[in-house]
């Protein structure tokens, strides 16, 4: 019987530790950097719904030689976790928020691509995702990026790697893929 206990405790623990480690973060503002360093991007979140992944707005900035902040352009009406400013300032890549479900959609971001606050171009986790099986599910997420290697140079060139291993490169100011290629075995598991 103290087995028996024993052993629904610690299932009971392992349930609410899977399942607290499955909640959704909250939104706060923050600031993104191009690799200048000359230009940056403010995340702002809705002012009220601290959970709310579908509104907020964004500010592209730069500085003045005085110190002065100075607005470029703005984009509303979502919310993202990660943002990635072009170099110039011009252009800006958002990464889709951890998706509900358990297997790409065609309805949840995987990226979208900005233009001066103008949506180019935007991609689902289903438009990327090649081999589902690869999908890391959780109990009410799944993971559909492996990594984000963003911009290497002073271009548009932009790049992630989805998790069933495929290396994609984008035109971060129109949203074309410019290339992808499936990555060979890593040691991963996956």
């Amino acid at each position: 019987m103290r087995g028996a206990i024993t052993i629904a405790f610690f299932a009971a623990l392992a349930i609410s530790v899977s399942v607290s480690a499955d909640d959704e973060q909250s939104t706060y503002p923050y600031v993104s950097v191009a690799l200048t360093g000359r230009y940056y991007f403010k995340m702002l979140p809705a002012e009220k719904g601290y959970y709310d992944h579908d509104a907020g707005t964004g500010i592209m900035c730069t500085l003045s030689r005085q110190g002065t902040e100075k607005e470029l352009w703005r984009t509303g009406g979502w919310y993202a976790f990660r943002t990635y400013p072009s170099y110039d300032g011009e252009c800006l890549v958002r990464i889709g928020n951890w998706p509900r479900g358990r297997r790409p959609a065609k309805d949840h971001l995987a990226v979208a691509f900005y233009k001066r606050g103008v949506l180019m171009k935007r991609y689902s986790t289903s438009d990327l995702i090649k081999e589902n099986a690869r999908v890391l599910p959780s109990v009410s997420h799944y993971e559909f990026l492996a990594s984000v290697p963003g911009f290497s140079d002073f271009n548009y060139d932009f790049s992630l790697i989805t998790v069933d291993r495929v290396h994609y490169r984008f035109n971060a100011c129109t949203g074309e893929i410019i290339g992808w290629k499936r990555r060979e075995h890593s040691g991963d598991t996956r």
